[in-house]
């Protein structure tokens, strides 16, 4: 068995580690806390030290490569066997334990030929002798991104991370076998997501509605609840008798303000009538005993004009 020793966890996700110096050389016996590399990032400058005595088996890196985070940067191979406890200890730490055989990661469990995930090997080199590590036991539910395996070769190391939420079902591969590009190494189990249909079928018996067959394909279940959640408050709305009275006042006021309302174009006409009777009846007429006057005094006006002319 062999731990790997490990770039951090980084303060972003974009950022990469810079290999400083590399203080050790494969084959080198080393103890715990000796200084094996230096290690920068943007904001630190820190060393990585040894988990454990031991022996450096592999070194893969060297100064002035730069690491994503948690690659793999050397190997050491313990001088002892490691107890439960230093274990636990270890992988409190977030250091990563490998099997050392197939007892143990190999576990009896209900779902161990159900796998509809396969998990296959990368493009490895092929003058390189490759070999497993595995971290995790058959049945282990993981999260997506949990480092499952790593294939070691002799200047790199590939990991294998899950790349969905779900159950390890069955390795097909067995720590420390050879591994060739593209054979598969692992099935896992994820469970199926449940359709759009089935999940609108679903809402419409909770909510009591129905929505045609051929529209579920097309509708997301966001718009189907908020149909369902607009048909209930109308339905809410209608059932609430304070509302109806509200609403039945409303239609007896409408007609009452129509009416209320002035009729500007009958009132102009009633104000044009008014001014012109005011104008008639303050006109002054001369009185009908005048009238006769005035024609006798015109007709002898006349007759003298007349007479002045003839004589």
């Amino acid at each position: 068995m062999t731990l790997k020793v490990r770039v951090p966890i980084l303060s972003s996700d974009n950022e990469k580690a810079h290999i400083g110096k590399v203080f050790v050389e494969a084959g080198q016996q080393v103890k715990s806390g000796d200084s094996l590399c230096s290690v920068e990032t943007d904001k630190v400058i820190f060393e990585l030290a040894a988990y454990v005595d031991g022996v450096v088996e592999k070194i893969f890196t060297k100064e002035g490569d730069y690491k994503k985070e948690y690659a793999a940067l050397m190997s050491i191979t313990p001088s002892t066997e490691l107890s439960t406890d230093e274990k636990e200890e270890l992988q409190s730490s977030d250091v990563a334990i490998p099997f050392s055989s197939d007892q143990e990661c190999v576990v009896a469990h209900a779902l161990k030929e159900q796998g509809n995930i396969d998990i296959v090997a990368p493009d490895l080199p092929e003058l390189d002798r490759n070999f497993l590590n595995i971290y995790v036991k058959e049945g282990s539910a993981v999260e997506q991104g949990d480092l499952l395996c790593d294939i070691e070769t002799d200047d790199e190391v590939f990991d294998i991370y899950a790349k969905h939420r779900g159950v390890i079902c069955k390795f097909n591969k067995m720590p420390n076998d050879a591994i060739c590009s593209g054979e598969l190494l692992v099935t896992m189990y994820q469970e199926p997501k449940k359709t759009i249909d089935t999940t609108a079928e679903q809402v419409q018996k909770q909510q009591g509605t129905t929505v045609p067959q051929h529209e579920l394909k097309s509708r997301s279940i966001e718009e189907i609840c908020a149909e369902t959640n607009l048909q209930a408050e109308l339905d809410t709305q209608l059932n609430n008798p304070e509302q109806a009275s509200f609403e039945e006042t409303a239609k007896d006021l409408i007609p009452q303000e129509r009416s209320e309302q002035p009729d500007i174009l009958n009132e102009e006409r009633t104000a044009q009538a008014c001014t012109d009777t005011e104008v008639t009846t303050n006109t002054p007429h001369a009185p009908s005993s005048v009238k006769p006057f005035l024609c006798g005094m015109l007709f002898a006006t006349g007759l003298f004009a007349l007479f002045s002319y003839l004589y």
